[in-house]
């Protein structure tokens, strides 16, 4: 048989390897060379060996069954068994054979094949749980009263009289001297007391419970029997250990292959039965598709497997690991941000922290036993790891001059921001240009508006970081922004206004410190988090 995939077909399962490996799409340009196609005949080779293990099922029983005890049922159990395994394959060959032509890769998992429950059975009886063996239990709709609230009249007895509308009485038209004239009369249907006896329950307040009849409940799990019947019985398996052995060309030696990786083989035939010395099994003939070719990038060649008749990647040594080495370049500076969370996103990074935080020594990490990476390139990546990390917790549990610096900047810039925002306010607020002049765009009306709406606008920019997470905790609503800007230009001009500007401003720097040093750690610490958290190291844990 002629096999040659297309070179497209190679290019595909190259880009598909590193997107599912690295999580992005490869973009440089790479070339295949010494392109070398194999197609041979194999067979697989399975023995089997029968299993059994005891199940059991709730059951009704018939009249012609009787519960035998544990230990008689643990007895015949275990002779069947004998018996079974001693009897052999033989009973189960068809079915083994119809399940590996559905799925012959049951060859490959070493999944045991279900070939179904036993014929022989054995049944037991125990008081049912549910119940305690009474066969009723007490029905949760009514709490066991029989009787539930009257959903007519909430469990009062009586509703408001429909006919004089709670007043007690009803307007009775009659004639005197050919003149009809009205009068009130007591309510016939109430009795002059404005509420109606309850047609539902006859003014008791309760109705019978529907969903019993006595306020008990007949047991579901032992339909009111009182004891709980079961059937025992064995399960059937074959369990496969297989082996791969080609037929035909240079290497048909007879000895098993190394690998049963199922992506290598298809074109599966018929399953054929074989018995021999080392046990029953079956015989499958199929072809293993391999190629090999030699892949060029950045001056760089890297020897590369693709397995089964549609290729996929299976091997390319060195190929990942050297695209995650610069990757890990990122990592020299703990400040790009950027770059370690593109290196930390990708699948392999994350297995390698997942198994290293299991404690997974270097040399038996997934990836390195895959050759998917060097062992130490995977040790250089989780060294990195480790310290990045460490870097960022470290100086946020010190107390150090840029921690200070920044806290002070902070909260002077929202204190100089109050006491400039309270002249603003007194020189504008209190006489501004009126809006005809504005709009007929006169210069200085134009200039003071604007300087008014500018002033405005950097003071709820510096101050609504803070203000509004302390009443909101996040800042979330638009509509609680315009408010807290609304409510900033009122207070400073009534506490502030008065105040020279240089008084306020030199206020500003000496409250400064008060407020800013104790928030230090908490601000680094908080800053620090929230940068580990873009970085991608927020879920994963390394040691």
């Amino acid at each position: 048989m002629d096999f040659r995939p297309t070179d497209q077909q190679l290019s595909d399962a190259v880009r598909q390897y590193i997107q599912q490996q690295l999580g992005f799409k490869l973009t440089e340009e790479f070339q295949l060379s010494d392109i070398a196609a194999s197609c041979r005949d194999y067979a697989l080779d399975s023995t089997f060996t029968l299993s059994a293990t005891r199940d059991s099922e709730q059951v009704t029983l018939a009249a012609s069954e009787s519960p035998i005890g544990q230990a008689a049922i643990a007895q015949g159990m275990q002779d069947r068994k004998q018996a079974l395994i001693q009897a052999g394959l033989e009973p189960y060959k068809a079915a083994i054979l119809k399940a590996i032509s559905a799925q012959p890769t049951l060859l490959f998992d070493g999944r045991p094949i279900e070939l179904g429950q036993d014929a022989c059975s054995w049944y037991d009886s125990s008081t049912c749980s549910h119940c305690h063996g009474d066969g009723c239990h007490t029905c949760a709709a009514c709490d066991g009263h029989a009787s539930v609230t009257c959903g007519g009249c909430g469990g009062v007895g009586s509703n408001p009289c429909s006919s004089c509308h709670t007043s007690g009485y009803t307007v009775e038209v009659y004639s005197e001297n050919g003149h009809e004239r009205q009068r009130q009369v007591p309510c016939g249907r109430c009795g002059a007391s404005g509420h109606a006896s309850c047609g539902q329950c006859g003014g008791s307040g309760a109705v019978s419970c529907r969903a019993c009849h006595d306020g008990t409940v007949t047991c579901d799990s032992c339909d009111g029997a009182g004891t709980v019947y079961r059937r025992f019985f064995l399960t059937v398996r074959a369990d496969v250990a297989g082996s791969a052995r080609p037929v035909s060309g240079a290497f048909a030696t007879g000895r098993p292959a190394n690998d049963l990786e199922p992506t290598y083989y298809g074109d599966f035939a018929g399953p054929q039965w074989q018995s021999h010395a080392g046990g029953d099994g079956v015989s499958i003939a199929c072809k293993r598709f391999e190629t090999k070719a030699t892949l060029s990038l950045g001056g760089e060649t890297y020897a590369c497997v693709f397995a089964g008749k549609t290729p996929v990647l299976a091997s390319a040594p060195g190929l990942v690991g050297a695209f995650f080495e610069k990757l890990v370049k990122a990592m020299d500076d703990p400040g790009n941000i950027k770059g370690i969370a593109a290196v930390n996103a990708t699948p392999i990074a994350q297995e390698l922290v997942r198994e290293s935080a299991f404690g997974v020594p270097t040399s038996m990490l997934s990836a390195v036993q895959r050759g998917t990476m060097m062992e130490g390139q995977a040790a250089h990546y989780l060294k990195r790891f480790a310290a990045v990390r460490a870097h960022h917790s470290e100086r946020a549990g010190k107390f150090t001059l840029r921690g200070v610096g920044l806290a002070m900047r902070d909260v002077f810039l929202r204190l100089a921001a109050m006491v400039v925002m309270a002249f603003v306010a007194k020189y504008f607020v209190y006489s501004p240009p009126s809006l005809a002049a504005l709009l007929t765009l006169q210069p200085t009306a134009v200039s003071m508006w604007s300087v008014y709406f500018a002033a405005g606008g950097v003071s709820a920019y510096l101050l609504l970081p803070m203000i509004s997470a302390r009443l909101t905790r996040k800042a979330s609503s638009h509509w609680l922004k315009m408010l807290v800007t609304a409510v900033l230009f009122t207070l400073p001009v009534l506490f502030a206004a008065e105040l020279p500007l240089v008084v306020g401003l030199i206020l500003a720097v000496i409250i400064t410190p008060l407020i800013a040093l104790p928030r230090v750690k908490k601000l680094d610490r908080a800053r620090a988090d929230s940068t580990l958290k873009k970085m991608g190291y927020a879920g994963l844990v390394a040691d």
